[in-house]
């Protein structure tokens, strides 16, 4: 690029025969040129391109020789966006921006391109400013490799979402119209799975409910404490807990039978604790009755030798 700056017929560009320039313009063109990373000097208000370097010539692709042309006019169809930009550092303000978006003809009809860049100032010996130096980095594949890298996760996410739903419509297809509740406990305690009956108990809708721990479901701060001790205990002994609980929940004041188990990954792993509880109200109601019954019964068949 110097041996082509050096050999351009400069005469009949705005910037005038190279024989005239200002020893503060051929250093600055000299250090534009030596620079590692891309960038372009424009000068005067037509923004005319005197000098890019070589890792510049690589953004231009197979557009038209820019040197001696305006900027705007060889990136005349981002025209809207630069020229606001260049005129603040042509009143003397530093531009920087990140990870910008472009349509880019480059000869091959338009293109996605994304860039680092910015647009300093440049002054003459006066203070005054006189040019423009536009650096830039171009980041397109940085940016694909992050956005296939997002779609990706995207995908993933979907098909575990679809997965999840897959596999709550089986569950509901089994537990659903079972009279007992099932439940899906993660290792941090959070539900990931109930069904439609114990949704009903709670009074709460699925995407309420999933998530979320005992306590934050309103189970009393003793209850929930128990569960969290039973949960433990299943993920650390791999054994199931059982046990008998009163509740208070929609359906009123019951008392419900429940056992716990361990959910076991390929490798043997508890990943995972799964329940199922069942209200035994009335049968604890009639064991009680019996009980009551049987007292009498007592009573009353001790007292039979004194009545007669």
């Amino acid at each position: 690029m110097a041996a082509r700056v050096r050999e351009f017929d400069w005469a009949a560009t705005p910037a005038g025969p190279a024989a005239a320039w200002t020893p503060m313009l051929r250093t600055t063109i000299a250090l534009v040129l030596a620079m590692p990373f891309p960038s372009v000097l424009l000068w005067g208000p037509s923004l005319t391109i005197v000098a890019y370097n070589d890792a510049y010539r690589p953004l231009l692709r197979d557009k038209p020789e820019a040197l001696g042309q305006s900027f705007l006019d060889v990136w005349a169809e981002v025209r809207p966006r630069i020229a606001p930009l260049a005129a603040r550092a042509l009143a003397g303000e530093t531009v920087s921006l990140k990870a910008e978006r472009f349509l880019l003809d480059r000869g091959g009809g338009a293109e996605e391109a994304w860039f680092d860049y910015g647009f300093s100032p440049v002054l003459d010996e006066a203070g005054r400013v006189t040019g423009v130096l536009n650096s830039g980095v171009e980041i397109t594949p940085q940016v694909a490799a992050e956005l296939a890298l997002r779609e990706r996760n995207r995908q993933d996410l979907e098909r575990s979402e679809t997965e999840r739903e897959r596999q709550r419509r089986h569950y509901e297809a089994i537990l659903g119209n079972t009279p007992d509740l099932a439940y899906v406990w993660a290792l941090d305690h959070r539900f990931i799975y109930a069904n439609e009956g114990l949704l009903r108990m709670w009074g709460r809708r699925w995407e309420e409910a999933i998530g979320r721990n005992c306590l934050e479901l309103g189970y009393p701060d003793w209850h929930a404490a128990m569960h969290d001790r039973e949960i433990d205990q299943v993920i650390a002994t791999g054994q199931p807990v059982r046990g008998e609980v009163p509740f208070a929940g929609t359906f009123g004041r019951r008392i419900y039978d429940y056992i716990l188990v361990p959910v076991f990954d390929a490798e043997g792993r508890v990943e995972a604790v799964a329940g199922t509880t069942r209200d035994v109200t009335e049968a604890r109601q009639a064991e009680e009755a019996l009980r009551e019954s049987e007292a009498r019964f007592r009573l009353m068949a001790d007292a039979v030798p004194q009545i007669v």
